[in-house]
């Protein structure tokens, strides 16, 4: 029940609704007096979350930022939540969207000798069936990248952040009780969410964000300032949708 709530919510929780709600309000009411203040409100809100440089200064604060690969030592695992996926079932493939940067630097890790086994946690996160068996079908993938079989875990039965580090952690607890040291790979913007979720399982892990939309340092250009950006829009998604998920975890007594 908590995970078809979760999707509904997850609706609200969009900056882009918030804009079209206020401007058809005022739109369609405008004998209401404040018809004008929605309309007012719609276009204040929508240079504030097309805003490059707003987006990416609230990201900033919110990211778990990353470490250079040369940095690290060695670990056991990579442990790999999914999310960055998607199945198309004409072609019957795998097509990996923006996140997909955290499969690639699991494997990228595993290559390069820093970690030993990479974990894949997570099923789909869709409320039906669309062929979409995202740890089992990654796997796969990474097989046929050259990394052994033996090397590759799934836990195929999780569905969201809780449901993976609740899963993840069984399995570690039954059959790698000698794992001390776990890296936690998902994006940055995720990052918080999950580490939480994995320590109240037990787990403690250290954190590897992928595709950060921040850094260190700040480089703007003078059109991020004043030209609106259909991105900064999407990003303002998962912005409010970790910080959402993160107060409802809280209150679930996920965290």
């Amino acid at each position: 029940m908590f995970f078809i709530l979760s999707k509904l919510l997850l609706c609200l929780t969009k900056p882009f609704i918030w804009i079209l709600v206020l401007f058809v309000v005022g739109y369609f009411f405008k004998k209401w007096k404040y018809a004008k203040k929605a309309i007012g409100l719609s276009l204040i809100f929508l240079f504030f979350f097309s805003n490059s440089v707003i987006q990416l200064e609230f990201s900033r604060l919110w990211e778990v930022q990353g470490k250079k690969i040369e940095t690290l030592g060695t670990y056991d695992c990579a442990l790999v939540l999914t999310g960055m996926a998607s199945y198309n079932n004409d072609l019957n493939r795998l097509e990996l969207n923006q996140k997909g940067d955290r499969i690639w630097q699991a494997m990228d890790l595993y290559r390069r000798g820093k970690v030993k086994k990479i974990m894949i946690s997570g099923d789909s996160g869709h409320l039906t069936d669309k062929g979409l068996h995202e740890a089992q079908q990654l796997a796969v993938v990474a097989q046929r990248s050259g990394i052994p079989k033996e090397d590759l875990i799934v836990e195929s039965k999780s569905q969201n952040t809780y449901q993976n580090a609740l899963e993840s952690a069984k399995i570690i607890k039954s059959k790698h009780k000698d794992w001390k040291k776990i890296l936690l790979v998902t994006s940055s913007t995720h990052m918080r969410r999950s580490l939480a979720c994995f320590k109240k399982q037990g787990i403690n892990c250290t954190p590897f964000s992928t595709n950060l939309d921040t850094g260190p340092t700040r480089g703007y250009f003078f059109e991020q300032y004043l030209v609106p950006n259909i991105g900064a829009l999407e990003a303002w998604e998962n912005i409010t949708k970790e910080w959402t998920g993160f107060v409802m975890y809280k209150l679930m007594g996920y965290l």
